[in-house]
């Protein structure tokens, strides 16, 4: 199955296609839902990827890099199973919108806002460096914003 294929309803192995909610330079991401109804983000690499061994690698990174990360403000991954009908990362689903979405209808933070999301993602990014993992992509699109104010930090690609 390739991503185009992956419409609401299409299975991925166990998983059943909920929608699209993403799409960045070398993955697609989908919201979906595991046998039991829960819902989990998939995090589909492009096929183009598949034939660059450099670019592919990344993927893997990242799906080590989620394997061993382990905070509150840092998005979990779920599955750590290889025996998939081709490459994807199964990760926990966060409710909420990225920190650019909110900004934007927000337009402003009041000083003690400001301060919380800072701390927050000073934890996550300290407790990250902490076990010798750096972002390198940290900006308001790799962060999501739940409806209770906690931050949490995706894409470790």
């Amino acid at each position: 199955m390739t991503t185009t294929d992956m419409q609401p309803g299409a299975k991925l192995d166990q998983f059943t296609i909920v929608k699209a909610i993403g799409s960045g330079a070398f993955s697609d991401v989908f919201l979906a839902e595991d046998p039991k109804g829960r819902q989990v983000v998939l995090k589909c690499p492009h096929e183009s990827i598949m034939g660059d061994v450099s670019t592919f690698d990344r993927f893997r990174r990242e799906l080590d890099i989620s394997r061993h990360l382990h905070h509150p403000g840092i998005q979990r991954s779920l599955e750590f199973t290889d025996d998939r009908s081709r490459p994807y990362m199964v990760m926990e689903y966060v409710d909420g919108e990225t920190l650019r979405a909110y900004m934007n209808r927000e337009k402003r933070l009041s000083v003690d806002q400001a301060v919380d999301f800072g701390r927050q993602l000073a934890a996550a990014m300290g407790y990250a460096h902490s076990q010798g993992v750096f972002h390198r992509d940290l900006k308001p699109e790799n962060v999501l914003v739940t409806p209770d104010g906690r931050l949490v930090v995706t894409d470790f690609g």
